[in-house]
């Protein structure tokens, strides 16, 4: 049996965190997470990688609580954004308050893109992420891009001070008047 995954379905763990990375075959999750856990970071930081949810229930007693979700897609490659979707129905909707966010692998080669802005946008919209794009071949941009995501993981596993996920999410929106 499978469940949905949700944020407050496990005790916290002190001084550690981890992140679940989701995405298609071949998007760079595996780069992504090597270069997270290579960063130094005031706390431990566990990273899973999986290519679908939800997560089966074996070994569930073991793992820890999902702090912070990434998901990846690539712009060449078509499939990974049906896998982001898919990943999307089988999880808690408080991971989408400031616990979740969407990266974006883009090659320079753009004639190699099938997936358009368009369609990257719609996406973000309707689930409210906040997106990273990144090109994961690049160890630069991959350690900044590590950098973001860790900071974004301190706030939602709840180490950083009088900062929760939800007043991380209200900040990045941009809010217009209407008179």
């Amino acid at each position: 049996m499978t469940t949905i995954i949700s944020p407050l379905d496990k005790l916290p763990s002190r001084q550690e965190a981890a992140i679940l990375i989701i995405g298609a075959e071949g998007v760079g999750k595996h780069n992504l997470a090597l270069s997270i856990v290579n960063v130094s970071a005031p706390f431990a930081v566990q990273c899973r990688i999986a290519t679908e949810l939800p997560l089966t229930n074996e070994n569930s007693d073991t793992r820890p609580r999902i702090d912070f979700l990434c998901y990846v897609l690539s712009q060449a490659n078509k499939s990974s954004v049906q896998t982001v979707k898919d990943a999307f129905t089988k999880v808690d909707v408080r991971y989408f308050i400031g616990r979740s966010c969407l990266v974006v692998c883009r090659g320079k080669d753009t004639s190699k893109w099938s997936v358009d802005a368009e369609m990257i946008s719609q996406l973000t919209d309707n689930f409210d992420l906040p997106v990273l794009f990144v090109d994961i071949e690049c160890p630069n941009d991959r350690s900044v891009l590590a950098n973001r995501i860790l900071s974004m993981l301190e706030v939602a596993a709840g180490f950083k001070k009088n900062v929760s996920p939800l007043l991380f999410d209200a900040t990045r929106m941009n809010y217009e008047m209407t008179l």
